[in-house]
């Protein structure tokens, strides 16, 4: 049976907004009747992901933030990722590492 795509699995997240500033959050991506299906979450709640896809190591999906939605891009790389996102005017970095 093949493994899954790389993506599935929780990943600790830090977005770098324009300003400089960290947003940390918590990404768990997990396969469903061979869907991938995303949850994100911070202290503060949880963020809707939807439009999931993987292409290999490329994933691209939405993140839901307040009303604003955010078109995000990464790349995974054994156990780590970094991408880019944009939505609301701005943009910025995105890197994330897999929990053991």
């Amino acid at each position: 049976m093949a493994a899954g795509p790389s993506i599935v699995g929780t990943w600790d997240c830090v977005s770098v907004v324009p300003d400089g500033s960290e947003f940390k959050f918590t990404l768990t991506v997990k396969e469903e009747d061979g869907k991938l299906v995303a949850t994100a979450g911070t202290d503060d709640g949880s963020m809707p992901i939807t439009s999931l896809q993987a292409d290999g190591d490329d994933v691209t999906f939405k993140a839901t933030v307040g009303d604003q939605d955010y078109e995000v891009k990464i790349k995974v790389t054994d156990a780590t990722f970094e991408g880019k996102w944009t939505g609301g005017g701005d943009s910025g970095t995105l890197k994330g590492a897999k929990q053991a």
